[in-house]
């Protein structure tokens, strides 16, 4: 009996092996990538759109409604950054359209007044877009627009896009 015993218990030991489930291990990496954020807060006078009312043909640098002085008074053109890095704003601008008739993007024209992070951004023609990069949270950025009217420019209720872009550096 106790061979009888040994023998049935030796087979169950052998047997045990192919009784369990074979187990594979495998490695898996997870990767996430953080970045920060950049976003801007447009004042009003953005959000109204920016207007130079009714221009005479041959004027240059006339004056959008909503600008500042440049020294004293800030103007109605702001945008505030938000941030948890430095960011880049580009300011860009596609031509005056009016009916079959076409003013020149190059015509239009800005500049940043009054923010410590500027060093000193004189008007610039949106001939091609304009950028001020290296801006810290909270940063103000005040714009005045101008534009120039040539003395052949057919008359018409002119439009364009200004697309202001925020982007993490």
């Amino acid at each position: 009996m106790k061979t009888k015993l040994i023998a049935g218990l030796s087979a169950i030991l052998m047997a045990l092996p192919l009784l369990m489930a074979s187990v594979n291990a495998d490695t898996s990496y997870v990767t996430a990538t953080i970045g920060g954020y950049c976003s801007q807060t447009l004042s009003a006078g953005y959000q109204n759109n920016v207007t130079f009312g009714t221009l005479a043909q041959g004027t240059s640098d006339n004056n959008a409604t909503g600008n500042g002085d440049g020294e004293t008074v800030n103007g109605d053109y702001n945008i505030t950054t938000s941030s948890n890095t430095n960011c880049n704003i580009t300011w860009s601008s596609g031509n005056f359209v009016s009916g079959g008739n076409t003013l020149a993007k190059g015509n239009f024209s800005m500049n940043v007044t009054e923010d410590p992070d500027i060093a000193g951004l004189t008007s610039t023609t949106f001939a091609n877009p304009i950028e001020v990069g290296n801006l810290n949270t909270g940063s103000i950025m005040h714009s005045n627009f101008f534009l120039d009217v040539p003395s052949l420019q057919a008359k018409g209720a002119y439009t364009a896009t200004l697309t202001i872009t925020v982007e993490e550096l």
